[in-house]
C-alpha cells in the first residue's frame, strides 16, 4: 500500500513548511531597517516575500487529498479529521498563550485567551488551525463539487473573489472576516484548487513554468517593497500583499502543479527523506515560533544580525527548521502528546 502512495504529495508538503518557516524567520529583521540597512533589509524582506506561496500549497495539499479521498460517511470523517485539528488548536493556543504572558508580558486572564482563540489564536500563525477547521466542516459538501467538470472555472473564480474581499477591506472598509467560523471562506479557492490542480496528470515544460511562478512572485515582492513605504498601515499591507495577493496566488498555483506532477520513480530514492518530513511537516509549522522567540531574545543572536545579516538568515532558517524537526520527532514520541502534533 505504502508503495502507491504518490511522494509528489509528501515533496509539496515538506517543501511548504519550510517555505512557512523561513517566512516567519525574515520578519523579524522587517521592523528592524535601521539596524541592518536597507539592502539586508531587502534580502530579509524578498527572501520572505518569495515563500508567500508555501501556506496556499498547505491548503492545496489538503484539498487535493481530501476531496479526492474514497466515500465515507459523513459523521465517521468528522470524528476521525476533527480530532487531527481540534486537540492540536486547544493544545497550542494554551501553550503560546502562556508563552506571550511569561516573554511579552500580555494578560493572563481566559477571557483574553478566549478572546483571541475565536478572532484567530493566541499566536499569529495559529490562524492556520481556524482554516482548516471550517474547510474540514464542508469537505463533505465540497467533495459533491468536485465531480463536477467545470472546477476550471470555478477554482479561478473563487480565487478573483478572494483577492477582490482583500481589496475590499484593505481599501473599501468592508470588515475583515475575523472570527473562527469564517477564517476559511476566502480560501476555499485554493481547496478546490489543490484536488483541480493534483489530478491533471502529467505537465511538460516544468522548468518554464516554475520560472513562471518564481517571476510572479519576485514582481509581487518587488511591489510589496514599494507598498511598505507608501501603505498608511502595516495591516493594509499584510492583508493585500502576503495573504492572497495575485501574484501569490498564481505562483503557489504554479507551483503545485508542477511539483503534485512529478512521478514516483523520479523521487524514489529520496523516499525515505520526504516522507519522514512530510510526516513531521504539521509539527514543525506548529511548534517553530517557539525557537522564534527564544532565539529573539538572546543578545548575541540580535548583535550577530546586526553585524553579519546574511550569516546571521543562513544559520538561523537552518537552525529553526532543524529544531522544529527536532522538536516535533520527540513530541511523537511522547505517547500523550503525539497528537498535538
Amino acid at each position: 500500500m505504502e508503495k502507491e502512495r504518490k511522494l509528489s504529495f509528501d515533496l509539496i508538503r515538506s517543501l511548504a513548511a519550510v517555505a512557512i518557516i523561513i517566512i516567519h524567520v525574515t520578519a523579524q529583521s522587517y521592523w528592524r531597517l535601521s539596524e541592518i540597512g536597507y539592502y539586508n533589509w531587502l534580502l530579509g524582506a524578498m527572501t520572505g516575500w518569495m515563500m508567500m506561496w508555501g501556506t496556499g500549497n498547505f491548503l492545496m495539499i489538503s484539498g487535493g487529498l481530501l476531496l479526492g479521498s474514497r466515500k465515507s460517511g459523513v459523521m465517521d470523517f468528522y470524528k476521525r479529521r476533527l480530532e487531527k485539528i481540534v486537540i492540536p488548536l486547544l493544545f497550542w493556543n494554551v501553550v503560546y498563550f502562556f508563552v506571550a504572558g511569561y516573554w511579552q508580558n500580555s494578560s493572563m486572564e481566559w477571557w483574553v485567551f478566549w478572546d483571541n482563540l475565536w478572532k484567530m489564536g493566541n499566536q499569529y500563525h495559529l490562524y492556520f488551525l481556524n482554516v482548516m477547521l471550517g474547510l474540514y466542516a464542508i469537505t463533505p459538501w465540497l467533495k459533491k463539487w468536485v465531480i463536477n467538470k467545470n472546477l476550471k472555472v470555478i477554482v479561478p473564480i473563487l480565487a478573483l473573489l478572494s483577492f477582490g474581499y482583500i481589496w475590499g477591506v484593505a481599501f473599501l472598509g468592508w470588515k475583515k472576516w475575523e472570527n473562527i467560523f469564517v477564517w476559511f471562506i476566502p480560501y476555499i479557492g485554493y481547496f478546490l484548487a489543490g484536488y483541480w490542480l493534483g489530478n491533471m496528470g502529467e505537465l511538460k515544460s516544468k522548468k518554464w513554468w516554475l520560472i513562471i511562478a518564481g517571476s510572479l512572485l519576485l514582481i509581487s515582492g518587488l511591489i510589496s517593497k514599494e507598498l511598505v513605504f507608501i501603505l498608511d498601515t502595516h495591516e493594509k499591507m499584510t492583508i493585500l500583499v502576503n495573504r492572497l495577493s495575485l501574484g501569490v496566488v498564481a505562483g503557489a498555483m504554479i507551483i503545485y502543479r508542477v511539483v503534485t506532477s512529478l512521478e514516483n520513480k523520479g523521487l524514489e530514492k529520496y523516499r525515505k527523506l520526504i516522507m519522514g518530513v512530510s510526516n513531521l511537516s504539521m509539527g514543525m509549522f506548529l511548534v517553530h515560533p517557539l525557537w522564534i522567540e527564544i532565539f529573539k531574545r538572546n543578545w548575541w543572536w540580535n548583535h550577530f544580525m546586526q553585524e553579519f545579516y546574511v550569516g546571521w538568515l543562513g544559520v538561523n532558517i537552518i537552525l529553526v527548521v532543524g529544531l522544529a524537526i527536532g522538536t516535533t520527532y520527540l513530541l511523537k514520541k511522547i505517547p500523550y502528546l503525539r497528537a498535538v502534533v
